[in-house]
């Protein structure tokens, strides 16, 4: 099986790139994050004549925020699909889950937050790792892919932490580490990051030095880690803004043995 995640930054704009790896990449699952639509006007007979099944959690109607949204591609129809997380609504469509063959597979965008309100962002996370501790995984396997808005110091660049940023804040850093702790959750990229590359977020192309997000994780428990998955970039799919240091969103995907 073949799982991905993608934070596409709107997925009505980059449907042509999105078909296109798809056809390439043929992944089993694909989370996505930021897709930006309201529900109705969500490609899902677009993405139904490439064979696949969209599942969606955003708003009805376009709100005024810029980010927003989630969905799943899958392969499958899965027979088991929730949407949101309990007690967390104001913050907007953060979390999709989907069960497909065994597998227990989520979308995730954490709330950037702010610092006037850091609570507010401390308390989604609190609720995610009540969620998980509460509705235990039919299977043994669970996955957690997505924009987790959070650098914790084993992600940490050549400049080290960006103080201005809450992505850094060591109270959100401990809220990820008990996600992870208590989740039974591992990063699966830090578990094996690409062994050629100086920084495991930053690729040397011919146009210049990609700099990949150090917010995107894919996280599993013991028995996705126990098939010895490699995760990576695609490459050769990404978006990519700016310059000299071009900033760069990719596809991240994970081959899971049977």
């Amino acid at each position: 099986m073949k799982i991905a995640t993608w934070n596409i930054q709107g997925v009505v704009r980059r449907q042509a790139l999105l078909l296109c790896w798809l056809r390439e990449a043929k992944p089993d699952l694909v989370a996505l994050q930021k897709i930006n639509v309201p529900e109705q006007k969500f490609p899902t007979p677009l993405f139904a004549r490439a064979g696949y099944c969209s599942e969606v959690h955003t708003f009805p109607e376009a709100p005024r925020r810029r980010d927003y949204g989630v969905a799943i591609l899958s392969r499958k129809e899965p027979p088991c699909v929730k949407k949101g997380l309990p007690g967390q609504e104001p913050l907007g469509p953060r979390l999709l889950t989907v069960e497909v063959d065994g597998l227990e597979f989520s979308s995730v965008y954490a709330p950037v937050g702010d610092r006037r309100d850091i609570q507010s962002k401390l308390d989604w996370f609190d609720s995610l790792i009540a969620h998980l501790k509460t509705t235990r995984a039919r299977s043994a396997d669970r996955v957690l892919c997505g924009d987790f808005n959070v650098v914790p110091p084993y992600r940490y660049g050549p400049r080290g932490a960006v103080r201005s940023s809450l992505n850094y804040h060591g109270d959100v850093q401990a809220r990820f580490g008990a996600l992870l702790e208590e989740g039974g959750l591992c990063d699966l990229y830090a578990r094996r990051p690409p062994m050629d590359w100086a920084d495991p977020f930053r690729f040397k192309a011919r146009s210049g030095c990609l700099k990949f997000s150090r917010l995107e994780y894919v996280l599993a428990t013991r028995g996705i880690v126990d098939r010895d998955p490699v995760v990576e970039f695609d490459v050769d799919h990404a978006i990519v803004k700016n310059g000299p240091f071009y900033w760069v969103r990719a596809p991240i995907v994970a081959g899971l043995s049977e």
